[in-house]
């Protein structure tokens, strides 16, 4: 009891040397002896609040004296109102350390104000847990919880959740968190690219000038988005303006001596990947960003690579090239002579052989080595490069190759472009196989050319132009599967649908697919004429041929089980099992569509299946 009361004089003293009445004594201004008087009350009674809250007045608005303050916020008001102090005449506040100074006129306001302090620290997720635990019911303390929530996610450059709170169309209770809370929106604006926005949002501030340094704020953020937007000229007279308002405000002066001075861009995705989601410094930069994307594609492109059934050879040439591309990089980067210059290739071999997946395998390579800006992968057949007339070609293929450019064109069926047997040639193709020369050229640090299909029909589309030659000379060769490859793709198809393929089924795929391979049918080649004798298995299309086989089987399956379903129960192994009675019929009806007529079906195909 004693100390209480020893604190209760201790506090009357601190506060009529802070110029407040007490009980009709005389006020004097010694802010020294108040400070010192309310220290002392605090330390002899740590559970009197207005104690604390005297010291806050006294200019003491650490965190620490706050903590006090809130760990004895149960007896708030109780010694002013027992003195009969106003309000009006004993105010505490507590700077944001931006703009504003917050009143404490409550103990929610109290709490609100310890986060401010808290966050003006730096302890941005103590603040934080702070504010979360708050939900202020009287209306001027929700603004300034509010306001409080802005201005700490605005110190951690939070930009998405600055905008989350102050809202444009909020109505503040007190004008001057309005405006600064505008200044603070527009810079969340800008930061995150939207500067029109962010141009009319800073306005809000400027006009009213009732928070001088939000104004200097905002005139600074107006005059950096009209730099991003190409107004250098306005932008210049707008920062001399700040820099008038306040010589020391170190952007404008930085911004005035350094014209490619800009802002900082983000975006929301990159403020959520942060490991301390408070701290800017631990967002990924974009060198960090582009590291870890181009391990993952690198990692995809061994991974799809790993999935492929067969293509040994394929898959030891792949993992040559990776070393030679890798090499030549750091060869380059060192100034020494490269041992290729051209990354433009040929992949040559039957339909169905799995060229168009491995075009997608070296373009994360490339992509993840740095030799390819994306890994992106354009498909495209004489139709996508040849018009109707002289001219238009040129501007059609040059149409398509900038699609691709910064990753791969893929020309299936390349030798497709120049046809022969025309009379007078083919000044169409030759037109297309011209432009596509000169950017393969002209482009050639940013595209990659992948020219496909048989090898004798590639040999003679490079022999067609010498220009093709010199440019694409690596060749990955793709062999035709065999029949077990063929057996072990049919049931990774299967698979992806949770479905098997029966022994016998199998089998009977395997013992068609060797059969196939021994007939060999008469083919056209690209110019209508007379091509030369192919395996029916190579033009039926290899894995795509196995992968309409199974699609076929599932439909006789659906089939064959809704019979079964009207007759009993069928159970999940007979639901996702593909025997010789799905296989056989879908065999028959897959080859008398991809090669009709090729081979006689009863012969190839057993009656009982």
């Amino acid at each position: 009891m004693q100390s209480a009361e020893a604190a209760r004089q201790a506090l009357t003293r601190g506060l009529l040397a802070s110029g407040v009445s007490v009980n009709n004594m005389m006020p004097s201004n010694n802010p020294e002896v108040a400070a010192k008087s309310f220290r002392i009350a605090t330390d002899t009674d740590p559970s009197m609040c207005d104690a604390w809250l005297a010291r806050i007045h006294a200019g003491d608005d650490s965190a620490k004296t706050l903590a006090g303050a809130c760990e004895a916020r149960a007896t708030f008001g109780w010694e002013f109102q027992r003195l009969g102090i106003l309000q009006s005449s004993f105010c505490p506040m507590v700077f944001d350390g931006l703009f504003v100074s917050q009143e404490i006129t409550s103990r929610d306001s109290l709490l609100t104000a310890y986060a401010t302090a808290l966050a003006r620290e730096g302890r941005y997720a103590d603040a934080n847990e702070v504010l979360d635990e708050l939900s202020p019911t009287d209306p001027f303390d929700a603004d300034l919880h509010t306001y409080a929530q802005g201005v700490l996610h605005f110190q951690a450059k939070r930009w998405p959740d600055v905008l989350r709170f102050f809202t444009v169309d909020k109505v503040w209770r007190k004008p001057v968190y309005g405006a600064a809370a505008a200044a603070m929106a527009s810079t969340a604006l800008a930061s995150l690219g939207v500067f029109e926005d962010a141009y009319r949002r800073a306005q809000t501030a400027i006009d009213n000038e009732l928070v001088p340094h939000a104004a200097t704020i905002a005139l600074y953020t107006q005059a950096m988005c009209l730099r991003h937007l190409g107004k250098h000229d306005d932008a210049a007279q707008l920062l001399r303006r700040v820099y008038a308002r306040d010589p020391k405000f170190a952007p404008a002066r930085q911004a005035q001596d350094d014209k490619d001075r800009r802002l900082t861009i983000t975006n929301p995705e990159t403020i959520e990947a942060r490991t301390d989601p408070w701290d800017p410094n631990t967002e990924p930069t974009p060198e960090t960003e582009q590291a870890d994307q181009q391990a993952e594609l690198l990692a995809e492109a061994e991974a799809e690579l790993d999935r492929q059934i067969g293509l040994v050879e394929v898959k030891r040439q792949v993992h040559k090239l990776r070393a030679t591309v890798k090499v030549n990089k750091v060869r380059e980067e060192r100034g020494l002579p490269l041992i290729i210059r051209s990354h433009h290739m040929a992949f040559t071999g039957p339909p169905g052989t799995g060229k168009t997946t491995i075009a997608r395998v070296v373009a994360n390579i490339y992509c993840g080595l740095g030799i390819l800006p994306t890994p992106k992968v354009v498909e495209a057949k004489r139709a996508d490069f040849v018009a109707g007339y002289l001219g238009q070609t040129a501007e059609k293929t040059d149409k398509k190759i900038d699609e691709a450019l910064g990753g791969v064109l893929f020309i299936d069926e390349a030798y497709a472009l120049i046809q022969e047997g025309l009379s007078g040639g083919d000044a169409f193709g030759k037109e297309a196989v011209d432009t596509l020369l000169a950017r393969m050229e002209n482009d050639r640090h940013r595209l990659m050319v992948i020219i496909a299909g048989y090898d004798d029909e590639i040999d003679r589309f490079l022999a067609s132009n010498e220009g093709l030659g010199s440019r694409v000379t690596r060749r990955l060769r793709f062999g035709s599967y065999n029949p077990t490859e063929l057996g072990e793709i049919a049931a990774s198809i299967a698979a992806q649908k949770e479905s098997t393929i029966d022994p016998a089924a199998s089998e009977l795929l395997e013992q068609v697919c060797a059969k196939l391979a021994e007939h060999q049918v008469e083919t056209t080649d690209s110019n209508g004429q007379p091509g030369k004798p192919r395996r029916v298995l190579d033009v039926a299309g290899n894995g795509r041929f196995i992968r309409n086989v199974i699609e076929e089987s599932f439909d006789e399956q659906m089939l064959r089980i809704a019979e079964e379903l009207d007759t009993g129960e069928v159970d999940n192994t007979t639901m996702t099992t593909i025997t010789e009675r799905d296989i056989g019929p879908a065999l028959r009806t897959v080859l008398a569509t991809a090669v009709p007529g090729a081979v006689d079906l009863d012969s190839v195909i057993p009656t009982t299946a």
